[in-house]
């Protein structure tokens, strides 16, 4: 289980721009190509978790998409507007075999991974919650009162 006080503001890392990132707006949808709306993979990375992004009248909900990573291997960051998810998936070890190994098929990502979800308003990491249940990792992130 990750809890809220995992959430750290990272001022110093608020220029960093190697983060896959989504864009989320109220009440707007994302215009011109997905590559234009929704940024890169970071540089460093392997690969980028499935992530879905939801609101209602009160929260964004964030959910990412981490199976077979431990939550320890998780680290949340937000500054300002932007909200980090990193951490890394260790590649699922072949089974134990008699002889030499040929790989016929490795679809599993594996290595670091990096999503960055920045919003059109200042997010509050004391407010954020976060729930982490069978490889799925839920945000809660609340509006702040000026945004309501």
């Amino acid at each position: 289980m990750i809890h809220s006080q995992s959430i750290e503001c990272a001022h110093q890392d608020c220029a960093h721009q190697d983060g896959t990132v989504f864009y989320f707006h109220r009440g707007k949808r994302p215009t011109g190509s997905v590559d234009d709306d929704f940024g890169q993979f970071c540089r460093g990375t392997a690969w980028k978790p499935a992530t879905n992004i939801y609101r209602d009248e009160e929260n964004v909900y964030v959910i990412l998409d981490l199976s077979g990573i431990d939550s320890d291997c998780v680290d949340i960051q937000c500054c300002e507007t932007t909200l980090e998810v990193s951490g890394q998936r260790i590649a699922p070890p072949p089974p134990l075999m008699c002889g030499p190994l040929t790989v016929l098929q490795m679809e599993i990502d594996h290595g670091p991974f990096c999503v960055k979800v920045q919003f059109d308003f200042t997010l509050d990491a004391d407010e954020i919650s976060a729930e982490y249940d069978k490889g799925q990792l839920q945000l809660t992130i609340p509006y702040t009162k000026e945004e309501k």
